[in-house]
């Protein structure tokens, strides 16, 4: 039913994913926005990208309309074979019925210098606990 609200109200479209497996998140430097992920057990993730004055910002939660005490692991990369630049963060993903919002307690920043191309790729992987 989760989905099927995202889908409908903000046309945001889900992908599902393998926990333990690397899966690339694309962003497109000028038109960051939202995505929905589905775990292989049916948990739901967001993943928010905001454009701020240094690069694209992107947070990521486990929603959970009824909190169950489930946990996550989060995984972020980001390298530049021209630069030499490397960002890596792994972090516990916050649990939210979104009542609040989105989360903003970790939050990752991709570099506006690295988003010269037209789409970016940024390695995420997401493991439960």
């Amino acid at each position: 039913m989760l989905l099927e609200h995202f889908s409908r109200e903000y046309k945001w479209r889900s992908t599902e994913f393998i926990y333990n497996e690397a899966f690339g998140l694309r962003i497109r430097g000028d038109t960051p926005g939202s995505c929905i992920l589905v775990g292989e057990d049916g948990h739901i993730f967001m993943i928010d990208m905001e454009m701020e004055p240094a690069g694209i910002v992107i947070s990521v939660c486990c929603i959970q309309p009824h909190i169950t005490g489930s946990k996550f692991m989060c995984r972020l990369s980001i390298s530049c074979n021209e630069t030499g630049y490397y960002q890596a963060a792994e972090f516990q993903m916050s649990i939210t019925n979104l009542y609040d919002g989105m989360p903003k307690d970790f939050m990752f920043l991709v570099p506006k210098g690295l988003l010269r191309r037209a789409i970016t790729i940024v390695p995420v992987t997401i493991t439960p606990e």
